[in-house]
């Protein structure tokens, strides 16, 4: 987890926000399947509740209007990665059925975080790191959707900031 501080500017003692990076998992290669491997990476979306959170208690401690706010600037959660092909990239991760569902999970954690969190970006949009695009070619003219892709596309209905909330079977 990497954190930044983004002032409001002189004169105030408060920023206007504070932006964290947060990425799960890393430690399979992505083709070799297991399910071990497969419930690692599922189960370490879950904690992505944990950094959004706790940042947000503690930025409440300080700024009980919550003028400040939290972004989640940067998150992903993949698969160790590789050299992709070709020479133009040097990091590259394969896209997976694993990638789409992690993302989801991750997606709908974030749903469920709407009032803590003022912003969420996936780390990568194209080539590295879950992305949603990968390319190919000397000018990038081959481009094909990744399962990621789909994850978003999917929630795309769900956009906006509104936190709904749901209680689980007793």
């Amino acid at each position: 987890m990497d954190a930044r501080i983004h002032g409001r500017g002189a004169g105030s003692r408060l920023p206007d926000g504070y932006s964290i990076h947060y990425y799960v998992n890393g430690d399979h290669a992505p083709l070799e399947y297991t399910p071990e491997a497969a419930m690692r990476q599922l189960e370490s979306s879950r904690t992505w509740n944990k950094p959004s959170s706790n940042m947000r208690a503690l930025l409440d401690g300080y700024d009980r209007g919550r003028g400040i706010g939290l972004f989640l600037d940067e998150w992903a959660s993949g698969t160790a990665s590789q050299s992709g092909p070709g020479s133009q990239r040097r990091l590259w991760q394969q896209s997976t059925m694993r990638s789409a569902v992690a993302a989801g999970l991750g997606l709908n954690i974030f749903n469920r975080q709407a009032d803590k969190l003022y912003m969420c970006n996936i780390a990568q949009m194209v080539n590295v790191l879950q992305s949603v695009l990968l390319t190919d070619g000397p000018e990038g003219k081959n481009c094909v959707r990744t399962t990621t892709y789909y994850a978003f596309m999917l929630f795309k209905a769900h956009r906006g900031k509104t936190a709904v909330r749901w209680k689980a079977a007793q």
